[in-house]
C-alpha cells in the first residue's frame, strides 16, 4: 500500500498537512492548490480533540492516497450527509458499500467504519469529502 492509516485527532495527527498538528481545539483551514501524497488535507473550520476532529457543513477532507480501497471511521451525533469524490468527480462504480452509488453520498450515523472506495486494482487519485448537512466527527482513514 501507499497510503497509510492516518489520524485525525490531535493526539495523532501527524500526517495533517495544513493544520497545527498535536493541537487540540479550533482551526480555519484551506487547502492549497498543490497536494501532496499521503497526508490529510481539511478545509472549513474544525474542532480538533485527542481522538478525532469535528466540523460541519460545507468543509472538506481532501488525500491524495495510493490504495484500492479506503475507509474513513466516523460518526455524527444528529447524522451528517456527505459526499464522496474521487478526482473530481462523484464516486460510482468504484464507490464502497456504504456509499448510495446513484448520489455518491453516505448518511454518517454510528461511530463505525464507512467503506468509501472499494476499486478493482490500486491507483493514485485524489479523494474529496464535502460534508453537506450535520456536524462530522472524523477519526481515521484506513487503505486496502
Amino acid at each position: 500500500l501507499g497510503s497509510h492509516e492516518t489520524y485525525f485527532g490531535s493526539a495523532r495527527n501527524e500526517y495533517l498537512a495544513n493544520g497545527k498538528k498535536f493541537t487540540s481545539g479550533i482551526q480555519a483551514l484551506q487547502v492549497p492548490d498543490t497536494l501532496k501524497s499521503n497526508v490529510l488535507y481539511l478545509s472549513g473550520i474544525w474542532n480538533f480533540v485527542d481522538e478525532s476532529a469535528e466540523a460541519s457543513s460545507g468543509a472538506e477532507i481532501v488525500y491524495r492516497y495510493t490504495a484500492k480501497n479506503v475507509y474513513l471511521v466516523a460518526s455524527s451525533d444528529q447524522g451528517s450527509i456527505i459526499e464522496v469524490y474521487r478526482d473530481g468527480k462523484l464516486v460510482s462504480s468504484e464507490a464502497g458499500e456504504d456509499v448510495d452509488k446513484n448520489t455518491g453520498t453516505i448518511s454518517v450515523g454510528q461511530n463505525r467504519l464507512y467503506k468509501l472506495i472499494e476499486d478493482s486494482d490500486y491507483g493514485t487519485y485524489i479523494l474529496k469529502i464535502k460534508i453537506k448537512s450535520g456536524t462530522l466527527k472524523a477519526f481515521a482513514f484506513t487503505f486496502g
